[in-house]
């Protein structure tokens, strides 16, 4: 039996998560193929697949960013629809399939300029992600656009100006600015969130990007995270502390192993950069994405 929401049928389950499934769907007149996001209208989820279609909403046509085509309800089922592009392989599915050693310069080059500009193009609508990880990022289907980055999946995504005072709200007397708020537990993949959101800081725009600089390192690392031994939060937080001096002692020292991959000292030093300049900027601070992309577009090895 066809199931039809509005103009689409719902077809064959692509995966399952936490509070539901996404299916594979199509147009029911242009046959054009969707993503569909089902969860029960009774769990808490309800809640954020409703946040998710206003984030879209948001977002509008950009370019980099599934469309919104369709959110209900299903008369007479406890169900609640989210329709979407359907894109290609995530970011973590490309990289397990192919060897680090077949990326040339511009492939990273293109892979990291693409994943900050998505970012910037959310935090200039107001957004913050907060789970930034290669899951998160997907390729395009079709030919014309199977090397184009898209950023997806907007459960965690909420709203700048919630969550960072405005610069107006520093403290005269003190001229300190506006501090982030405290979380109760890490929002986000342990394996990707940043130094500040170990230490159960609100997630901001820095913190979308340092999550970035993760996964690079990840991209780099064969598709694995350079903490994997670790077998707690505690000991990823650790890693991640000492990572800006591994990094440095790695471009220093050649005979300083810090990825499986050991031939990509210009990438290193990229991340190295990157993570140093993130790492300085205050919770309230836009950053600055013309020295990202120079950074990101720099042949200069010296530190």
């Amino acid at each position: 039996m066809k199931i039809y929401l509005d103009n689409y049928i719902l077809q064959t389950k692509i995966t399952e998560g936490k509070f539901g499934s996404v299916y594979r769907g199509k147009h029911r007149y242009t046959g054009d193929l969707v993503a569909i996001k089902c969860e029960l209208v009774t769990s808490s989820s309800s809640k954020t697949i409703k946040h998710e279609s206003k984030i879209y909403l948001k977002i509008g046509n950009e370019p980099g960013f599934p469309r919104l085509k369709w959110f209900g309800k299903l008369k007479d089922t406890p169900y609640l629809f989210l329709v979407i592009d359907l894109l290609g392989s995530s970011l973590r599915k490309r990289i397990e399939r192919i060897e680090i050693k077949e990326y040339n310069n511009n492939h990273f080059i293109s892979i990291a300029s693409q994943m900050f500009r998505l970012c910037e193009v959310l935090h200039s609508k107001g957004l913050v992600h907060r789970d930034i990880k290669p899951d998160n990022f997907l390729f395009g289907r079709k030919e014309q656009d199977k090397d184009t980055l898209y950023l997806a999946d907007f459960g965690l995504c909420t709203y700048i100006e919630k969550k960072i005072p405005k610069v107006s709200n520093t403290n005269p007397e003190t001229n300190v600015p506006p501090q982030p708020g405290a979380i109760k537990n890490v929002i986000g993949s342990p394996n990707f969130v940043s130094l500040n959101v170990h230490k159960l800081l609100e997630p901001g725009m820095r913190d979308d990007l340092e999550s970035c600089v993760y996964v690079l390192l990840f991209l780099l690392n064969s598709g694995r995270p350079l903490w994997t031994d670790c077998s707690t939060i505690e000991d990823i937080q650790q890693q991640k502390e000492k990572l800006l001096n591994c990094l440095h002692q790695f471009i220093s020292d050649a005979s300083v192993k810090i990825c499986t991959n050991t031939n990509h000292i210009l990438y290193i030093h990229i991340c190295y950069n990157l993570l140093n300049y993130i790492r300085q900027l205050e919770f309230h601070i836009s950053p600055n994405y013309t020295h990202i992309y120079n950074i990101i577009n720099s042949t200069n090895k010296t530190i």
